[in-house]
């Protein structure tokens, strides 16, 4: 079972939504105030830098239509979330 839009860390937990989403998707969880930088990476591993805005969202309208892995740097390490592209 695919937990799409959630990734646990730990004991935080970092959300997508709306998910799946078309233009912008907000980030909810402990992490989302200490996320240094964002990058989707597809199935074939190819990577997409996504800036994050100051209101803890991403602005996805540029990415292709498909399942995305979205990796979070923070001031504490890496997080992961699934993110659904249509």
């Amino acid at each position: 079972v695919l937990n799409v839009g959630s990734e646990d860390v730990g004991k935080e937990t970092i959300r997508l939504y709306p998910n799946p989403a078309v233009d912008i998707v907000r980030i909810r969880g402990g992490w989302n105030r200490a996320i240094r930088d964002a990058v989707a990476m597809d199935v074939l591993g190819r990577r997409v830098e996504l800036p994050v805005s100051a209101q803890n969202s991403l602005d996805v309208r540029h990415l292709a239509t498909g399942t995305w892995l979205i990796q979070f740097e923070t001031g504490s390490g890496t997080a992961h979330a699934w993110l659904v592209k249509e």
